[in-house]
Parts: structure tokens; sequence; C-alpha cells
């Protein structure tokens, strides 16, 4: 497949900033963006960094347009909307921001020309996670372990027409899919607690097809990071926390000093994330500019469909 070399931007927010700096330094321009408000902040912003963006004013024959792909970053809830209005019979490749499947998690499946369709799933580009996952034998493991912490008062100023429960879409949604990408198809087994308020917590009991048991735990606010914990039966530990960081725990060391005595794990890799832009975004843009191997439409219904179990 050809680059793509030149983009519309759907959207103009910190995402598509992101998205736009990335694409920009693999020398793929930004040629047209569009927005409900030009006169906004973050078009402003926007075009700070790229004043020759130029402006689409509607989002019709969109095909006809000159360009040789499309993002898509819009607030999450209308991205089916959009989807089904705008960019169901697009031929052109397409990047869509997450969740696409809000409504209905299945309707990834009207897109006309679903094979150049993609998912911007970027924790699945970090360096660590794919790190583990080449490391990661399903055989070899024991359990796994994830905690989301929801900001439910940002979440609330943001969307105050939301009901709590969809917070999962805003960040959990995330460690679902990394799940998902780790271990396969999941399936609920059990659920404890619920999302209601702001004392709520939800507990997630998952499997995979091999009876891999994981265990997810969601809560509002908690002065936590998002964390993945892998534990294996070499007796090793991955330890995703955050997400941007992994380290491989493989010892636990017994320290005493004066009558204390003390446990500490001790790691035999450490592996970050590069910051110099937003996590991921770099080698997402990269497979999505080439058309390589990347997260295609059809596995958000996978998310989707845990996602849904958990709020249903």
């Amino acid at each position: 497949m050809k680059k793509i070399k030149n983009l519309c931007l759907i959207g103009c927010g910190k995402t598509s900033l992101s998205h736009a700096q990335a694409s920009n330094n693999l020398n793929t321009k930004i040629k047209y963006v569009f927005t409900k408000n030009f006169k906004g902040k973050r078009f402003k912003k926007f075009s700070k960094f790229f004043p020759k963006a130029l402006r689409l004013q509607n989002l019709k024959n969109l095909d006809k347009l000159d360009v040789d792909g499309f993002i898509v970053a819009l607030p999450w809830y209308l991205n089916d909307k959009f989807l089904l209005k705008y960019f169901i019979n697009l031929r052109k490749p397409i990047l869509f921001e997450k969740p696409i499947g809000f409504t209905n998690y299945k309707i990834w499946k009207k897109i006309k020309y679903p094979k150049n369709k993609y998912i911007a799933f970027n924790r699945r580009f970090y360096k660590n996670v794919n790190y583990a996952k080449k490391l990661i034998k399903q055989k070899d493991l024991l359990n796994v372990e994830a905690t989301v912490s929801e900001n439910l008062i940002a979440f609330k100023k943001k969307f105050p027409f939301l009901n709590s429960k969809f917070i999962v879409f805003n960040t959990a949604i995330h460690v679902i899919d990394l799940l998902c990408y780790f271990f396969g198809d999941l399936r609920v087994i059990n659920k404890i607690g619920n999302l209601n308020n702001t004392n709520s917590n939800l507990i997630i009991i998952l499997q995979n097809k091999n009876k891999l048991t994981i265990y997810v735990n969601i809560s509002f606010n908690l002065p936590e990071n998002n964390s993945i914990t892998i534990k294996t039966k070499k007796k090793e530990i991955f330890k995703f926390k955050p997400i941007e960081n992994l380290r491989i725990y493989n010892k636990l060391k017994i320290y005493e000093r004066k009558g204390q005595r003390r446990y500490i794990s001790t790691f035999e890799k450490e592996i970050n994330e590069n910051y110099k832009y937003k996590p991921g975004f770099l080698l997402q843009m990269q497979n999505f500019i080439f058309q390589k191997k990347f997260c295609k439409i059809d596995q958000i219904e996978k998310t989707m469909k845990v996602l849904k179990k958990i709020i249903n």
C-alpha cells in the first residue's frame, strides 16, 4: 500500500494535536482540519502549530477531498453518530479515536470498506507492552490483576449529561483493551459492586479461553496509578504501574537491621515510554501512514463487548 502523504483531521483538540505532531514528524502533511468552532480556544491553539492547515467547512463529499486519509478525533460519545452519517461509505483509510461502538459494539460491521479502517489504541504501540507480549507465554501464567482509578470529578465536569458508569469508556477502555491484546477474547465471569456514585467500587473477574483468571478493580478518584500486574509460574512478575512503566520482578530479598525485617522485590529490567510525543502515538502513526500491522476496526468489538458487560 502507498504511503499516506497528506491527511484531514476531524477535530482539533489535544488528541488531534498529538496525532498531527506525530504525522508531521513522519513528513505526512496535515492538509485540512475540521471543527465546528474555528473561533474557539482549541482551534486557536491548534493553528499556532499548524497555521497552513486549510479549514474544512463541512463533511460532505469527503471521498472527493484531495487527501490520502483521515483521522477522526471527536468527543468520544459522538463517534458512532458521525461514523454512520459521514464515514460509513468512505473508501480512504481512517484512523478513529476510541471508542467505536458506544451505542452498539457491532457498529463497525456497517462500514462498507473496513479493511483500511483502524482504531487508535495507542497503548498497543508502547515498546514496554510489546516487549512483555513477546516474553509472556500463556501456559506459564498464574493470574493477572488490573487497577483503574477513574477521575469522576473531571469526567462529571466535562460530561455532566452522561451516567457515571460510562466513565469506563474514558480510561478503563485502554486497560481492558490491553488485557484483550495480551490474552485474547475475554468473558466476564463475575461482577461485585457498581459505578453508580462517587464512593463506588467495581470488581470484575474475567477469563480467557485458557481459563486464565484476570481481576479488574475500578474505583473513583483514588490516589494511585492505573496498573496491570501479570504473575507467572516462573516466579516472575510483570508490573505496569503506570502503564507507561514496566518493571519485571524476579526476586524477593530480605533485609534485617536492628531487629527489623524488610521484604523488597527486586526487578531485573525496567522499560519506560518516551515522552517526546504522547506515548505510543509516533509508532501508531507510522503504522497508519504505511498501513502496516495495525489495530483494525474489527478488533474494537472484543474490547467493547467486555465493557458493555461490565456496565450492564
